[in-house]
């Protein structure tokens, strides 16, 4: 078949178990296994063309919601627990099998009061951009549906805002790059 690829094969290999005694006792003295004992059962198989360029739609393609949302915690720091949900605007509701997600936490950057030196040590780190910096993402799971449940996500003081980033990835492997892919933001300053 060219041009197809065989993918997600799952076959289960067992063997017969002997139905009497007599014949368990000459199964282990034999030193080798007949390969007529030893049966497959092929259990799926998926078939897809070899030249496969998914074109992932952009972020402004998507619905993106955070609801259910929870606040816990104790004193320097909180929790959150939230579901996050989202669909294609145009209705494609299963088009992508499974979604890799992420959440980049937000620090906002210090400000110096008018007039004071600036201190040695950095106030934010040397990746900042616009005001705030992003702190690199932290792989949270996967769904084979469309929404993720967070569960007493431990949020730092220093933090402004989560961002959740859901990454589609299509039945051949390929995913989405992340800065294109879809997110939610959440403020959590001053909750």
């Amino acid at each position: 078949m060219n041009g197809y690829t065989l993918t997600e094969i799952r076959a289960i290999c067992y063997r017969k178990q002997p139905e009497n005694s007599e014949h368990k006792s000459e199964a282990r003295s034999k030193t080798t296994q007949d390969p007529a004992e030893y049966f497959a059962v092929l259990g799926h198989i998926s078939i897809s063309t070899s030249i496969q360029n998914t074109e992932f739609p952009p972020s402004t393609s998507w619905i993106v919601k955070g609801k259910d949302v929870e606040w816990g915690g104790s004193q320097g720091s909180k929790t959150l627990s939230l579901k996050i949900s989202w669909k294609l605007k145009d209705g494609w509701s299963s088009r992508f099998p499974r979604y890799n997600i992420y959440v980049e936490k937000l620090i906002k950057q210090a400000v110096r009061p008018q007039g004071r030196k600036l201190e040695t040590r950095a106030l934010a780190p040397p990746n900042a951009r616009n005001g705030k910096t992003e702190v690199s993402g932290e792989y949270l799971g996967e769904s084979q549906v469309e929404a993720f449940y967070v569960s007493d996500f431990i949020i730092p003081s220093a933090i402004s805002s989560l961002k959740y980033i859901i990454q589609p990835c299509d039945s051949g492997g390929a995913s989405q790059v992340l800065d294109d892919a879809p997110f939610f933001q959440f403020n959590v300053e001053g909750q």
